[in-house]
């Protein structure tokens, strides 16, 4: 059984044993070894919460999830292995469900699950300073977290692959539902940019909704839902399937162990309870590749529709002039617009209001940052950006209500009269439903 003591505040010491003994000799290309390796059945020590191991360059470094905790190996022997705390951050820095990752003998910890709800957030280590720091990019792209983390590392071009976005607000969503972007991303970390890349397959994205372990490896990701392995190739696109018995065998003996990394073909795991070492053959023969892709690419979806969109360019254009004499037709007519159209923002506000006077309560200026998306921006950014959606959407509503009441309305904070909260007024509640279907 692996054991952990600290020796004090800044010190933790564990057994040493072949699994640690041969970790030292790979080459484990940026891949962190999580405590939390199958769905349902608790890893974690006793003596610890969930954690990381990784090799960073030569060093064997642990995360401690929660606070973002760092402790380097500074003495192994035999029988032991003595680390020591090497960050500073104190406040503010959680790895809880983050994707944690090395490259060029730098250590990430990317996106994570904080406050009620999870981040697209990346994060380094500064060696110098001995602190986390966040390094910008050019937009937020947030994981699935729960039960892992669907993210993957392609160690050889220094690129990060979410094959969709999930993402969550226990606060603002109702029932704790997760809000699902389909859309395929790719992050460059040589230039911190976000890129999509395509759409998550249907069938794959049910297979990664129900997996019940992951293991990263150097062209995709391992994970088994209901019972069947499958090998993920993010690097050929290619999803492949193992038989059921093999499966089965594979399962096993991966619920079986505490640690577990990939290398190639080649599973390196020590088991939970007795501590002993084993490796295990991933054998691509005993694979059927899929008929379906993991994610359609964009690229190669949008090539073959070129011609047929100029063939249509021409009747669209008409199509749309007499569209719009029709609406303007019928709006002079009865005195009411057909229809609505709401920008994604206004969307996503209106649905944060209605889920709140549902239930008879207010969102708050913190929420509506949130959901409009500025909440790192200026004060004020953020209020001319509040003000302006929200007046957006009452006039779209006033309009199409023939009404000149404000359907969002304002009342002063109960706790802070110096600041406001919002509401949509509880008789327009369904008629505003109506509109955003």
């Amino acid at each position: 059984m692996l054991v952990f003591s600290a020796e004090d505040n800044s010190s933790l010491v564990i057994k040493n044993n072949a699994f640690f003994n041969a970790l030292m000799k790979q080459e484990l290309t940026g891949y962190a070894i999580a405590s939390n390796i199958f769905s349902g059945t608790s890893k974690s020590s006793s003596h610890l919460p969930e954690h990381h191991f990784i090799k960073v360059g030569t060093d064997l470094i642990l995360l401690i999830d929660q606070g973002g905790v760092l402790y380097k190996a500074y003495t192994i022997t035999d029988s032991l292995i003595r680390f020591k705390r090497i960050n500073k951050n104190q406040h503010g820095i959680d790895a809880t469900r983050s994707y944690v990752y090395s490259i060029n003998n730098e250590l990430y910890i990317q996106g994570g699950y904080a406050d009620g709800q999870n981040n697209g957030t990346l994060k380094t280590y500064n060696r110098k300073t001995n602190h986390w720091e966040i390094i910008p990019l050019n937009k937020q792209v947030i994981h699935q977290y729960k039960p892992f983390e669907l993210i993957w590392l392609d160690a050889l071009t220094e690129k990060i692959l979410v094959p969709f976005q999930a993402i969550v607000n226990d606060g603002i969503i109702e029932d704790n539902k997760l809000i699902t972007d389909k859309k395929t991303y790719s992050l460059d970390l040589k230039t911190s940019t976000w890129s999509m890349i395509g759409k998550i397959n249907k069938k794959t994205l049910e297979i990664l909704n129900n997996i019940q372990f992951k293991i990263d490896y150097d062209n995709g990701i391992l994970v088994s839902s209901k019972d069947i392995v499958y090998l993920i190739d993010f690097k050929t696109n290619q999803l492949m399937q193992m038989n059921q018995d093999l499966s089965a065998e594979i399962i096993e003996r991966i619920k079986s162990s505490k640690y577990i990394y990939a290398i190639h073909d080649k599973l390196y795991s020590l088991d939970a309870t007795q501590a002993k070492y084993d490796s295990i053959l991933i054998d691509k023969s005993n694979f059927s590749i899929a008929s379906y892709s993991v994610y359609d690419d964009f690229s190669n979806f949008y090539y073959p529709l070129i011609p047929i969109g100029i063939m249509l360019m021409g009747g669209i254009f008409l199509s749309r002039r007499r569209k719009k004499t029709t609406t303007t037709q019928k709006n002079t007519a009865d005195g009411k617009i057909d229809e609505v159209v709401f920008t994604e923002a206004e969307i996503a506000l209106i649905e944060l209001l209605l889920t709140k006077s549902k239930k008879n309560k207010t969102a708050v200026i913190s929420e509506i940052n949130y959901v409009l998306g500025i909440k790192d921006k200026n004060t004020g950014l953020q209020k001319k950006v509040r003000s302006e959606t929200i007046n957006s959407i009452n006039e779209k509503v006033k309009t199409n209500l023939q009404s000149e009441e404000l359907i969002i309305q304002s009342i002063r904070s109960e706790i802070d009269k110096r600041y406001l909260e919002y509401l949509i007024k509880k008789e327009a509640i369904k008629e505003v439903e109506n509109m955003i279907k």
